[in-house]
């Protein structure tokens, strides 16, 4: 494949365009079109964020690669059985731990779900999601707003429901956590924060310490990403997260980026 920026035309850019629509980027009104416009560079220099690599918004062999290598994986946005049945089968060829199986499991049932309309950190499928206990993250807390960012209250409902809780007091953490700080903190408190140089297992609470991500209520110089680790290799994490474009998506980062909460073992 030729390298290909903005403003370039034809077959390759609609290939392109294919694959980062297939990884859950939103390119309307115009779609595959075949016209490297904005929409489509600011896609493509998301994409290079995500994995570590220059982020120029140009397509050379090195984002080719990365766009067009599979390895065993749906990036984004796998929302049917089929997907779902993928993923469990791959995470149980090296996880066995049934608390942390359950734990996949649940957020797997979860892919796919999305804001309505988009951008809210609402919707009635979202709403039901991330009340396991018939109230919302503002009402337990009595927060003055009508949503928040929503990546850490839903890995808790994950938890929650993997957990079979009654109360919040049967996490781990013995409450409804909504950032990513406070997980980070209560890993490190308990020993359990594990540097993204080492291999992460299933199940495991993904972390990113990113000022500016929108994760904790309010921002600020501690905000930052959460999501539920599924599988790894010697380079890469693939992760289930929430708020990931206005849904629940799987994504890909190089573990370098990342860190790791291995609440299991506390």
């Amino acid at each position: 494949m030729s390298t290909i920026r903005r403003g370039s035309k034809g077959d390759e850019v609609v290939r392109l365009q294919k694959i980062l629509i297939s990884r859950g980027y939103n390119l309307d009104p115009y779609g595959a079109d075949g016209d490297f416009g904005g929409g489509t560079h600011r896609a493509v220099c998301s994409w290079q964020a995500s994995i570590g690599l220059d982020v120029d918004g140009i397509v050379g062999p090195d984002t080719w690669a990365t766009l067009e290598s599979n390895n065993d994986a749906v990036y984004q946005d796998g929302t049917g059985d089929a997907e779902v049945e993928k993923w469990q089968t791959k995470i149980r060829e090296r996880c066995t731990d049934p608390q942390r199986l359950r734990v996949c499991d649940e957020a797997l049932f979860d892919l796919g779900v999305t804001e309505e309309p988009r951008g809210s950190n609402r919707g009635q499928h979202l709403d039901a999601t991330l009340q396991p206990f018939g109230e919302s993250y503002v009402e337990h807390h009595r927060i003055n707003a009508n949503s928040v960012p929503w990546c850490m209250v839903w890995v808790s409902c994950v938890l929650a429901r993997a957990l079979k809780a009654s109360s919040w007091k049967d996490l781990p953490w013995r409450a409804w956590y909504g950032a990513a700080s406070q997980i980070g903190q209560w890993g490190k408190d308990k020993g359990v924060y594990v540097q993204g140089h080492e291999m992460p297992m299933a199940g495991d609470i993904l972390v990113m310490t990113r000022d500016g991500s929108g994760s904790d209520v309010g921002g600020g110089t501690s905000a930052g990403h959460v999501g539920i680790v599924l599988w790894a290799d010697e380079v890469h994490v693939w992760s289930i997260d929430g708020n990931v474009s206005d849904s629940i998506q799987i994504k890909m980062r190089k573990r370098s980026q990342v860190d790791y909460v291995s609440w299991p073992d506390a």
